[in-house]
C-alpha cells in the first residue's frame, strides 16, 4: 500500500515527498502542501467569518442552511473554493428567491435527486442542492469522503463534523464514508485519487482496499465523467502520484486495459506538466495510432485531444528515425506540439530527441515557427507553367524547406529557385 512516507527537509509548504508500493520506491518529487488551520477546525465562527469573505451574498441566507463540502474543506485548508456548496430543504425555492435577490437567475444542472441549482452573482459560484435525509447528519453520511462531510450552519457557524472529517484533513487523509457509497455511485473511486492527487493527501488502506474491490463497476459511470476525472488527476505536479494510485487501486485496469507499472510512474514524473494530453501521450507511448483511436473512442477524449496526442506521437518518431529532419519537424508540428514532444521525449527516455528541438526551437524557432510560403500554389504555377495537382504541390513543399533551411528568405529568391527547379521537379 502507499502507506510508507518519509519526508525530506524543508518548509512546512515545499517539500519533497517518497512513496512506497509493494514494488519498492515509486517515485519521488515535489509537493506543495495546504496549510491545515487546526484552531479553525475547533471554531465554526472563524471558519464562517472566512467562507462569507469570500462569498458575501452568504450573508443573506436565512436560517436552516448549510455550507457543506469543499467549501468547508478548504476553509479548513485555507484554500480559496471555486464554488459555493450549499444544501438546505426547498433547494429550488431557496435558490430561486437568492438569485431575485441579487438580481440573476437559477441555473438548473443535472436531474432530481442530486439537481444543483446554480446562481451566479458578481462571479462568485453558488450551489443549492436539495438536503437528503432526515437531518444534515444524515445527509452527510450519503456523500464520499470524511474531509467532504463537515457542514456549516450559516445562521450560526455550528460546525457539524460527525465522521471526524477535520481530523483526516489535519492527517492529509481521503477516507471513505461507507463502502456501500463507492457502489452508489462508483465514480467516487476514481475521484478518491483525484481527492489524493490535488491535496497530496493519502489514501486510508481500508479505503483503498475497498476501492479495489469495486473497480469493476467504473464502467458503468457515464463515460465523460470518468474521463473527467482521469484527465485532472494527469494534470499536474503530482501526476506520477495519480498514476501510481490507479495502479495500486486496479484503476489502470479498468482505463487502460493493463497495469501501470514503476517505468510509467517515473515517465509521468519526468514528463510532469499541467498537460493530461502529454500525460496521456506518455501512458498510450506503446500503442499503435488505430489502438491510441481506440482508446480516445473508448473514453470519449475531445478530437483536439487525440489530435494532440497522435501529433506528439508522430513529431517523436520522425525524430527517432530522422534527427535531421527537426527544423521541417518545428515547422510541420507547430510551437505548441513541439513544447509537448520535447517533455514526451525525455520521459519515455529519448533525451537526445529533447535536448535537440529545445536547442533548435531556441536557436531558430521563432522564424521556422512563423514562416509563410514566400509564393503561393498558383504564383508557383504561373512561373512554372504547372498545372494544379500532385507535382504543383511537391514543387511547393520543396521551396518550403528551402526557406525552412534558410536558403531562401525573399520572393525573389523563391522566384528564381522555381525556375531553377521545375525541370527537376
Amino acid at each position: 500500500m502507499y502507506d510508507s512516507w518519509s519526508i525530506c527537509p524543508g518548509s512546512s509548504r515545499h517539500v519533497s515527498y517518497v512513496f512506497s508500493t509493494r514494488r519498492g520506491r515509486a517515485w519521488e518529487g515535489p509537493a506543495t502542501w495546504p496549510t491545515y488551520n487546526a484552531s479553525m477546525s475547533l471554531n465554526g465562527s472563524a471558519v464562517l467569518e472566512k467562507i462569507v469573505g469570500w462569498y458575501p451574498e452568504l450573508a443573506t441566507l436565512p436560517p436552516d442552511v448549510f455550507a457543506v463540502g469543499g467549501v468547508v474543506r478548504d476553509a479548513l485548508l485555507n484554500r480559496e473554493p471555486l464554488d459555493a456548496d450549499l444544501t438546505a430543504r426547498s433547494a429550488s425555492e431557496l435558490a430561486r428567491n437568492f438569485a431575485s435577490r441579487h438580481a440573476t437567475y437559477v441555473v438548473e444542472l443535472g436531474r432530481d435527486p442530486m439537481q444543483v441549482h446554480r446562481v451566479v452573482v458578481g462571479g462568485r459560484v453558488y450551489d443549492f442542492v436539495e438536503m437528503t435525509g432526515d437531518s444534515i447528519e444524515e445527509d452527510l453520511l450519503r456523500r464520499d469522503f470524511t474531509m467532504n462531510a463537515i457542514a456549516l450552519e450559516m445562521s450560526s457557524g455550528r460546525l457539524i463534523d460527525p465522521l471526524h472529517g477535520a481530523d483526516d484533513i489535519e492527517r492529509r487523509l481521503v477516507r471513505m464514508i461507507s463502502e456501500q457509497n463507492f457502489r452508489d455511485d462508483p465514480l467516487r473511486i476514481v475521484k478518491a485519487v483525484r481527492m489524493a492527487v490535488k491535496f497530496d493527501f493519502r489514501i486510508e488502506s481500508a479505503t483503498l482496499e475497498a476501492m479495489s474491490r469495486n473497480v469493476g463497476m467504473i464502467p458503468d459511470v457515464a463515460v465523460e465523467r470518468v474521463t473527467y476525472e482521469l484527465r485532472a488527476i494527469l494534470t499536474g505536479p503530482r501526476a506520477a502520484y495519480g498514476v501510481a494510485l490507479m495502479s495500486e487501486s486496479g484503476i489502470d485496469q479498468v482505463i487502460f486495459g493493463r497495469q501501470l507499472t514503476d517505468e510509467d510512474v517515473q515517465r509521468i514524473g519526468a514528463g510532469a506538466s499541467q498537460d493530461a494530453d502529454i500525460s496521456l501521450a506518455i501512458l498510450l507511448a506503446d500503442l499503435n495510432e488505430a489502438a491510441v483511436r481506440e482508446f480516445a473512442l473508448r473514453w470519449k477524449l475531445s478530437t483536439a485531444s487525440l489530435q494532440a496526442i497522435l501529433a506528439i506521437h508522430r513529431m517523436a518518431a520522425q525524430l527517432r528515425s530522422n534527427p535531421d529532419l527537426v527544423r521541417t519537424a518545428l515547422y510541420d508540428f507547430g510551437r505548441e506540439t513541439s513544447e509537448r514532444a520535447v517533455a514526451f521525449s525525455r520521459a519515455v527516455g529519448n533525451v537526445e530527441a529533447a535536448k535537440l528541438i529545445e536547442r533548435v526551437a531556441q536557436k531558430d524557432g521563432d522564424r521556422i515557427f512563423a514562416l509563410q510560403p514566400l509564393l503561393t500554389g498558383e504564383e508557383i504555377g504561373a512561373l512554372s507553367g504547372m498545372p494544379p495537382g500532385r507535382g504543383l504541390g511537391a514543387l511547393k513543399r520543396r521551396m518550403i524547406e528551402a526557406q525552412i533551411r534558410g536558403e531562401l528568405a525573399t520572393r525573389e529568391d523563391a522566384e528564381k529557385w522555381i525556375g531553377r527547379n521545375n525541370l527537376s521537379s
